[in-house]
């Protein structure tokens, strides 16, 4: 036998190898990813699907899995679930994340009432964990009220086509009207002002992330930010401070 018989032989075997290999992944994700779901259904009474597997058995933390996962009827609700080898849910980030899909919900809302096309990527900080949390009468207002939180951070984008040209006064109003409907929020936020023909594949690729940052609108065509919050009830810039600041980020 020559040597490219030999070579040609080898990258056969070595591409039914690979092969088999995804194979087994792909079944071994699937069945993980079951067992994840089947969890996630005992411990809130829904149904959840996981789209991905991450961190598996076997990798930099072998002894736990991690599955990327949302509620059948709310796809919109991203959240992380991890389970240990012995099939048993160590943790999830679905409480986390309903509350925030209310408060990004909230804040779109807020913003048509100003004839602004938004679209927010809010993340709750909290240092204790949340307990005795009934999904069924679960709103925002008592999560604040009931749990020790920190706060939320949100990156809230704007289509500049939208009524943009009091742009300060209609934010300040969004800001005012949250922490009236809800006394005990505290928001910090990156508000950033994208171009019409980046604000839609901006929003998608938000829709797709769990969390993102500031270096996450790096590569977009931002025409103006403003950093703006709610502290102590009442949003923490006045009009004219928010209007200043992104006329200075142009």
């Amino acid at each position: 036998m020559n040597n490219n018989v030999r070579v040609r032989k080898a990258g056969v075997i070595l591409i039914i190898l690979s092969l088999l290999n995804l194979i087994g992944c792909s079944a071994i994700d699937k069945d993980t990813a079951t067992q994840i779901t089947t969890a996630l259904q005992e411990k809130y009474v829904e149904e959840f699907k996981c789209d991905s597997i991450g961190n598996r058995f076997g990798t930099a933390t072998n002894d736990t899995v991690t599955g990327y996962c949302y509620p059948s009827n709310e796809p919109e609700v991203l959240f992380t679930a991890v389970m240990d080898k012995d099939g048993n849910l160590v943790e999830d980030t679905y409480i986390p994340s309903y509350v925030t899909d209310i408060l990004e919900k909230a804040i779109i809302e807020e913003f048509q009432s100003q004839e602004i096309v938004a679209h927010v990527n809010a993340v709750l900080s909290t240092n204790d964990e949340i307990t005795d949390v009934r999904l069924n009468d679960l709103t925002l207002n008592n999560f604040l009220t009931e749990q020790s939180i920190s706060g939320f951070t949100a990156h809230i984008i704007i289509d500049e086509s939208s009524n943009v040209e009091k742009l300060g006064t209609s934010i300040h109003e969004v800001y005012s009207k949250l922490s009236e409907k809800y006394l005990q929020l505290v928001l910090g936020s990156y508000v950033r002002v994208l171009s019409n023909s980046d604000f839609s594949k901006c929003a998608n690729e938000m829709d797709q992330n769990p969390t993102v940052s500031k270096t996450f609108f790096k590569d977009y065509d931002v025409k103006g930010e403003v950093i703006v919050g709610i502290l102590d009830g009442k949003p923490t810039k006045e009009i004219n401070e928010i209007q200043n600041e992104i006329k200075s980020s142009d």
